[in-house]
This record gives structure tokens, sequence and C-alpha cells, in this order.
């Protein structure tokens, strides 16, 4: 007679799933805003982008600190950072969770918005987070300059940057805190 033995060990690995997957969204983050940082931020829009209804309008956004250096150097750099975790909540408060939001530079962020309804739209939620921006703020003026990029069909995130920024320093030589429309 043979008798047959299986010998064997669970092992229960949810823990170690949960903090790999904890891991992977928080280098994925900027530690201060809780907003996508820069790399991502690129590779969602860039995945966006790729995959995008060319029957359907997007819009890129970029957002600008007005005077950052002046509240670094005046109020310190606590202050600065408070300004930029303000400038991250009132993203998250303007725009839907659905939206890529990141911090792609030190003083500057970035929307993608997918098949927007309308320009009009994308100017009013710009205009909404300017006056978010400006009415909640903790002992210094913050304001924002916004430079959109509208996308048609397919086009590179470099390109489309491109367009927002020269959009949004127009709107820094016409005096600040404006939403303008690259065209």
């Amino acid at each position: 007679m043979i008798l047959e033995t299986t010998i064997g060990k669970l092992i229960d690995i949810s823990e170690e799933t949960v903090e790999k997957e904890e891991l992977l969204a928080k280098s994925q983050l900027d530690g201060l805003t809780g907003l996508y940082n820069a790399e991502t931020t690129k590779e969602l829009i860039v995945e966006r982008m790729k995959n995008k209804d060319n029957k359907k309008i997007d819009a890129f956004i970029l957002i600008d600190c007005d005077d950052f250096k002046d509240i670094n150097d005046s109020l310190g750099h606590l202050a600065g950072n408070q300004m930029l975790e303000h400038i991250g909540e009132s993203l998250r408060g303007s725009f839907r969770n659905t939206d890529v939001m990141g911090r792609v530079g030190g003083d500057e962020f970035c929307v993608y918005i997918e098949d927007i309804p309308s320009v009009g739209f994308v100017q009013q939620k710009c205009q909404q987070l300017i006056t978010l921006i400006s009415e909640t703020n903790e002992g210094f003026k913050a304001t924002v300059t916004i430079g959109i990029a509208l996308v048609h069909g397919k086009d590179t995130y470099e390109n489309v940057f491109k367009k927002a920024d020269n959009a949004l320093y127009q709107g820094k030589r016409n005096g600040k805190v404006q939403v303008v429309i690259y065209r």
C-alpha cells in the first residue's frame, strides 16, 4: 500500500499586496499637494491623448502661481508650501476626480479634461479656480494665471504643453490673474 502525503504552506500575501499598492500610489503623487507628480501626470495625459476620440475636444490647462518667488522671499518657504497645498485643494474642488490633475513644476500645475462640452465650460472652471484660490488664502494674496490649449485631434504632450505655456505667458504679460486660450 502506497501512502501519499502532501505538505503545503499557505501564505497570506494580502498585506504585502496592499503595501505594494500603497507604495505605488505614493510614488505617483506629489508629497506636498497630493496631486499627481510631473512624471505620472505626463504619462496619464499621454495615454489619454493616445486614446482620444478625434471627434471630441479635450482641454489641457496650465496653471502658474503669480509672484510665487515674492511669497517665498517675503513670507518664507512655509507660506509658499501652504500656498501650493491650497492650490492643490482648490484644483480638487474645481475639477472632476476623473480629470488628470498634477503638479508639473515648482509652482506650476496642469489639468487635462477629456471631452469638454464647450470652451465656455473650461473658461468657467478656470475662473472658478481663480476665485477659489484668491478667496481662501492664509495671510497672503494668492493668485494664478492660466493658459489653455484645446486638443482637437491627435497631438503630442510637448506640443500641447507648449501651446498652453504660450497662452499662460501671454496672460502674465497682460497683467496676470487671467485665463488665456491658445489661438
